[in-house]
């Protein structure tokens, strides 16, 4: 990977897109730029005949929403049973399912993988990094439909070369010996974090599905069905912002009704369900969660016992440990402070890599970490490409668009938080403002 400069973005949440038929987005859709991404990446690929080096294009989670895909298979799509839950909610996260969530998401938004597939057929690389909206590529059986879908949207030229050769899909992080690491950044959060993240399953009614967090819950059983109404509510952070803005502007009744007792119900049987699982009950996912640990460390090179530590920063899974109210708290509330500062510097001082990179908060970020370990690097947030809904922010918030870091090795080494300008054909410099 030396040999390729890096691009890293996160969090698109491509969800069901844009109807080949009726021309029209889904409700529950948070991604509208098909048409930019394609021309950043085109640019990308101009750019790397001037630095004589190609892109390794590094998504750090995220680029998938699975949680909001709520269309259902229509008669003679799938040879998989459909429950009554589903038939209201959307369908679950069986292996099966997500693959035909992923058929429904790539047709939504052909532009976008057709700029994708392009992307990789001219010679440059993808790295999707999982992350807690579409841990779902978890999956052999996702990840290889992936695979097998994305050369149908190939243009330039349509037959192409194996794409899947410059495609790869990694359970938790990138990393480069004292240059960079990345990962997504919800195990730091305790309403999005898996107890279990290499291997977050459970069987249900027999059958093999994700063990979601509650974050997750929440997009599935309460966002969802108010985006019908609003489509950008889970956007606003905290929850408790878009309730209070609701309140005054929409009555209280339409919005509720049938939604917010619904999800309490839903979310009291979850939790009944999530009990802390016992020591011995934690044996056997532990053991399995080690060994997929050391093959990570196989593949980059790094220590297991670098890797073990790291792993200790992971925060408990709330849905599993905390009590009913005290997941309400942290839904309607948000934290007085930021972890991910303070994790990224332990993570530096752990590995002594230049770069730590997170996603996951929506929110991109650039700050230095000074270390009494006499180095010294930089925290960076990759933000997302997103609308931010939140009218009061706006001004700020679009500032904020779009971001991507750019690495570029030689014939120095170079860090950048830049924003994609659709309009100027280029990136410029993100302006971060004081907190």
């Amino acid at each position: 990977m030396n040999e390729y400069n890096l691009i890293i973005i996160s969090d698109l949440h491509l969800s069901e897109g844009r109807s080949r038929e009726t021309k029209r987005y889904s409700r529950n859709e948070d991604f509208f730029f098909d048409e930019s991404f394609c021309r950043f990446l085109e640019y990308l690929d101009k750019e790397s005949l001037r630095y004589q080096k190609k892109w390794n294009l590094i998504i750090a989670g995220d680029m998938i929403d699975f949680l909001q895909v709520t269309s259902l298979p229509g008669p003679g799509e799938a040879d998989f049973d459909i429950s009554d839950r589903e038939k209201k909610f959307g369908l679950g996260t069986e292996a099966p399912k997500t693959a035909w969530k992923l058929k429904r998401i790539m047709d939504g938004h052909w532009r976008f993988f057709q700029g994708l597939a392009n992307f990789l057929n001219k010679g440059n690389r993808v790295i999707i990094i999982l992350g807690n909206h579409d841990i779902e590529f978890v999956y052999e059986l996702v990840q290889e439909t992936f695979k097998k879908e994305l050369p149908k949207y190939l243009t330039d030229p349509p037959e192409g070369k194996n794409l899947g050769v410059n495609l790869r899909f990694l359970p938790w992080f990138y990393y480069e010996d004292n240059l960079i690491f990345v990962e997504h950044g919800h195990q730091y959060d305790p309403l999005n974090s898996f107890d279990f993240f290499l291997c977050p399953f459970r069987i249900f009614d027999g059958q093999t599905t994700i063990d979601l967090p509650s974050g997750s819950f929440f997009v599935r059983y309460f966002f969802n069905r108010i985006e019908r109404l609003d489509p950008f509510a889970d956007n606003i952070k905290p929850m408790t912002k878009y309730i209070c803005w609701a309140l005054r502007h929409r009555p209280l009744g339409l919005i509720f009704k049938g939604v917010l007792g619904n999800f309490i119900k839903l979310l009291f049987e979850a939790l009944k369900k999530r009990k802390p699982l016992s020591q011995q009950e934690k044996e056997e996912p532990n053991q399995k969660q080690n060994n997929l640990l050391k093959l990570e460390a196989q593949k980059f090179g790094l220590s297991e016992d670098k890797l073990h530590s790291i792993r200790k920063l992971w925060v408990a899974s709330s849905i599993s440990n905390d009590s009913f109210l005290k997941v309400i708290w942290r839904f309607l509330s948000s934290e007085k402070s930021s972890p991910y500062l303070s994790k990224a510097r332990e993570i530096q001082d752990i590995l002594g890599v230049k770069f730590i990179v997170f996603g996951h908060t929506h929110d991109p970020d650039l700050r230095g970490l000074p270390s009494d370990k006499e180095r010294t690097g930089e925290y960076i947030n990759s933000g997302t490409w997103t609308i931010i809904s939140s009218e009061e922010e706006r001004l700020l918030r679009e500032e904020k668009e779009f971001a991507y870091i750019e690495v570029l090795k030689q014939p120095k080494q170079k860090m950048e938080l830049l924003k994609w300008k659709d309009e100027l054909g280029k990136g410029e410099r993100l302006n971060l403002f004081e907190v």
